[in-house]
């Protein structure tokens, strides 16, 4: 039984980067997941940036995973928070909660999933999931995989329209998603993983969203560097003021306790 205690991120810097990337309604569980596939595991990221004087910037954000294992069943869960206050004004106050299981069939496993969120930056107060899918073991050798994924979920989304007279939109939809994982040991201290996640409304294909994230990491004693690069697009945003893609690249190290 493996149980890895605490993790500690400091963010170095942000460029190019926007809160809609962090509250960008698909949210990337490879990473947060990745290390609750042990008998039994829990770990906890948390990260600030803090900025004083001409630029006034609060950011913190944090994830408590935990995993268990037993056979071929996994539980997961995972929590996270966003948030963002720059100038005066919060941009961000985002809360994420996942629930998911996976049976494995050798390489392979059948997963199902509940998701709860909101992003403020988006103006989505609301957003539950509720789907399951099948992920395909194409290729694992050491820490080197390729998976592919297909699925279907049920999504509910309430968006705030006008805050000052409280106007809120409901959109409901069945969506197909397909999702690929590759993660690739370079070196023994360098490994660099991918992911894609691909969504498309059952009852309007023009209704797409697609999120691409690659993190390139560096390993050194307990430490992480990292460079993370994320893009989010939406097709068909579903209120005026929300622009369809954003991209953010983020630089930061990590410390295992």
């Amino acid at each position: 039984m493996a149980c890895k205690i605490l993790k500690w991120i400091f963010p170095v810097i942000i460029i190019f980067s926007n809160d809609k990337v962090h509250g960008q309604g698909i949210v990337n569980t490879e990473t947060m997941l990745s290390d609750a596939d042990q008998d039994l595991s829990l770990s906890i990221d948390l990260a600030g940036n803090f900025n004083f004087g001409n630029i006034k910037l609060f950011q913190s954000s944090s994830n408590i995973t935990a995993g268990l294992k037993k056979n071929e069943s996994l539980f997961r869960a995972v929590l996270g928070y966003h948030f963002l206050r720059s100038d005066g004004k919060t941009k961000s106050s985002d809360l994420f909660y996942q629930l998911r299981y996976n049976y494995f069939i050798g390489n392979h496993s059948m997963y199902g999933f509940y998701q709860i969120q909101n992003a403020k930056s988006l103006r989505l107060k609301k957003r539950w999931l509720l789907g399951s899918g099948f992920r395909f073991g194409l290729h694992k050798k050491d820490d080197n995989y390729f998976d592919f994924a297909l699925g279907a979920f049920y999504e509910s989304e309430t968006y705030t329209v006008n805050e000052n007279i409280m106007d809120e939109l409901l959109v409901q939809n069945w969506k197909a998603n397909i999702n690929s994982f590759w993660n690739l040991r370079i070196s023994r201290d360098v490994e660099f993983l991918s992911t894609l996640y691909y969504q498309l409304a059952v009852n309007s294909l023009s209704d797409q969203r697609l999120y691409m994230e690659s993190r390139l990491s560096y390993e050194l004693d307990h430490m992480e560097f990292n460079i993370t690069y994320r893009n989010r697009s939406h097709t068909v945003p579903y209120i005026k003021g929300i622009e369809k893609s954003d991209q953010g690249l983020l630089f930061g190290f990590s410390y295992d306790l």
